[in-house]
């Protein structure tokens, strides 16, 4: 261990000159104590509106095994199928790696235009500030999603049914 003085070499001294912090009354454990039972209370409010089920869980978990066995690639019964998977696999990760790094590449310039220390033109760096926040939101996740999220959880549109009325038009 160094030598630097610990944190706690002087907590008599803490203690002498803040005693309000270290006072633990009655008063202070009954707030701890509705704070943790409003937020139990809450919690267990939450699950009843969910319509929460631990037995629903348990008859669920058997079925775990067939959704895993589902995950897994088909039999590929030939080489020729085989050797069709691995290249879609391969293909797969190709297009993952391409556009990790072309990400990459073009994050480099817009961090240097937005950084204050190297950019000294302000309405440039303000601007690219300003783009660069938007664009994680606009171009990640496509309108109808974002309106998906936007709407309480009873009243969500469907997905994929060309019903837009309740798809948020921004």
């Amino acid at each position: 261990m160094s030598g630097a003085p610990s944190l706690f070499d002087n907590l008599d001294d803490i203690k002498t000159r803040h005693p309000k912090v270290f006072e633990s009354g009655w008063r202070s454990r009954l707030a701890v104590f509705l704070i943790i039972a409003a937020l139990l209370g809450l919690f267990i409010y939450g699950l009843g509106v969910l319509e929460f089920s631990f037995l629903r869980i348990w008859n669920g978990l058997g079925k775990l095994g067939v959704i895993i066995g589902l995950m897994l690639p088909p039999d590929p019964e030939t080489m020729a199928r085989l050797i069709m998977y691995s290249l879609s696999l391969a293909e797969t990760l190709a297009i993952a790696f391409l556009g990790t790094g072309l990400a990459c590449v073009l994050a480099f310039p817009l961090a240097l235009l937005a950084a204050r220390n190297v950019m000294t033109q302000r309405i440039v760096q303000f601007l690219t500030r300003r783009r660069a926040a938007q664009c994680p939101v606009r171009g990640a996740l496509p309108r109808v999603q974002l309106a998906r999220l936007r709407a309480p959880a009873r009243q969500r549109p469907p997905l994929a049914t060309g019903d837009h009325q309740g798809a948020a038009h921004s």
